[in-house]
């Protein structure tokens, strides 16, 4: 079979390594054609036939993907592989608009490059050339993504708005809804999550079907324990009386009851990540044992822990513990206790903190719930970091500018730009480094230096939210109640009567 290469990279040792590659392992009779850079490439794409294009996407003057889109006017069938370091959600934009067949990180692997053009050759001799499942498939990945972030309260803004385009979906009103159907009514022992999340996908997407005459787009997760279904764009004015009646019907069809938590109408899916958590917090609590973990006592226990604050620890500890008791009226805390320690480990292990040994985990003989609860606190403070913990370059870089524009009006964009990578890589590079999502820890930055000026200065409210890049003093109450339990008038008072 014969068919035609297009290798375009700017690197010469990366370009020589990938063609010497490709004249060793391609099968059949290939002709490899080499580009130094994207506009070499345009011109040799536009000249003649090209069957598969590996591109590097950052190259001077013309980019890998500005090539790609000259070389599909001549070539409209070609399969094109993009070799870069972007990061993978933003591959998926292009993905959907070039129809790209795959997307290789640098430095890129010999086998890698070899299982890809195997693949390709393959589908050339087959004259298949039919994209529809890469594309469904990419467009699955960004809304599986953009939604797991909103569960977890850590889509930003700009986030979202890039998520929408991808998906083709215009900024709307609508519902979020949590369902959690009764597993325990199936037919058949369910042992795995794998099996959970499976019975509750195929629940949830019964009811997308039920609904499919209501809304005109709807996005779907599907968790071992949870479903979760934003319902946007109404065909009819009637969207909540239609969610609920459709629920009502479905143990008929499905055979499952379920309990549910229904947001009112929002007005803009920005704010879904604000919603949500409460739905999920409101309907565990209610149905299920166990302490939420993005509650604002456990995130406020952790930022104490990493700052060394051995006081505060302690008095969060104890209020946490509070949290614990009415969700474990019917058994030992003991559950509710080791997932929170479980979880405050693994944040400070993305501080790039090494834990002790859980000690308490292998202590099964402590029933004594007073006994409980002294060594929870013991295990709590045993994460007490009193000097800052070791921090890669990166992370350092990301503090560095946080703190020096906290101020300031900034945006994720902003610090993406900075570092040269797009937002969604941004925004996960951030929560694995700071442990929090980016706005969090830039208000936590705006609280601190809010502290310190109702300390020491008579500086009134609405000058501080200027000074500490809040701007509106209602928005600098709320933020400070939220992190540090207190308004900043009581903050104030308590630090005047010292």
């Amino acid at each position: 079979m014969d068919y035609t290469i297009l290798i375009a990279d700017d690197e010469p040792l990366e370009r020589e390594a990938l063609e010497k590659l490709l004249k060793r392992h391609a099968p059949g009779d290939a002709r490899i054609l080499v580009a130094p850079n994207g506009t070499v490439a345009a011109e040799l794409g536009s000249a003649q036939p090209v069957d598969i294009a590996l591109l590097d996407i950052r190259m001077p003057g013309m980019s890998g993907l500005e090539a790609a889109g000259v070389i599909r006017e001549r070539n409209p069938d070609a399969r094109l592989v993009f070799l870069s370091a972007f990061d993978y959600f933003e591959y998926a934009r292009e993905a959907i608009r070039l129809r790209a067949e795959d997307y290789l990180i640098k430095p890129v692997e010999d086998e890698a490059v070899v299982r890809v053009l195997n693949r390709l050759v393959q589908d050339l001799s087959r004259a298949a050339g039919s994209h529809t499942e890469r594309l469904q498939e990419a467009t699955r990945f960004v809304e599986s993504e953009i939604m797991d972030d909103m569960i977890q309260g850590e889509a930003e803004p700009e986030m979202i708005k890039h998520a929408l385009n991808l998906l083709e979906i215009e900024d709307t009103a609508g519902y979020a809804l949590v369902v959690q159907p009764d597993l325990e009514r199936y037919p058949f022992r369910l042992e795995t999550t794998a099996q959970k999340r499976a019975v509750v996908l195929r629940y949830m997407r019964a009811l997308r079907s039920e609904l499919s005459g209501v809304f005109r787009r709807m996005l779907l997760r599907a968790r071992p324990e949870e479903g979760i279904l934003l319902c946007l764009q109404e065909k009819t004015p009637s969207g909540e009386e239609a969610i609920r009646a459709a629920l009502a019907r479905l143990p008929g069809t499905t055979g499952l009851s379920s309990v549910f938590e229904l947001s009112r109408r929002f007005e803009t899916i920005l704010t879904v990540p604000e919603i949500l958590p409460g739905l999920r917090r409101t309907l565990r609590l209610t149905h299920r044992e166990g302490v939420e973990m993005d509650s604002r006592t456990v995130q406020r226990l952790f930022t104490a822990l990493l700052k060394g604050e051995e006081e505060r620890a302690r008095s969060l500890t104890e209020q946490l513990w509070l949290e614990i008791l009415p969700v474990s009226r019917e058994s030992s805390p003991r559950d509710s206790m080791l997932e929170i320690l479980c979880y405050l480990r693994q944040s400070a292990r993305m501080q790039g903190v090494t834990p002790p040994e859980l000690a308490i985990r292998e202590s099964t003989a402590i029933q004594d719930r007073d006994e409980l609860r002294s060594a929870f606190t013991q295990e709590v403070l045993a994460l007490l970091q009193r000097d800052n913990p070791v921090e890669n370059g990166q992370t350092r870089a990301i503090r560095f500018w946080m703190e020096q524009h906290y101020c300031e009006a900034v945006t994720l964009s902003e610090l993406a730009a900075h570092l040269g990578v797009s937002v969604h890589h941004c925004s996960r590079t951030v929560s694995r480094a700071l442990g929090v999502p980016f706005s969090r820890y830039l208000n936590t930055l705006r609280v601190r230096r809010a502290g310190e000026l109702l300390a020491t200065t008579t500086m009134t409210v609405k000058e501080i939210a200027d000074q500490t890049g809040f701007r509106e003093p209602n928005y600098l109450s709320r933020v400070f109640t939220e992190l540090e339990g207190i308004s900043p008038t009581e903050f104030r008072s308590q630090r005047r009567t010292r």
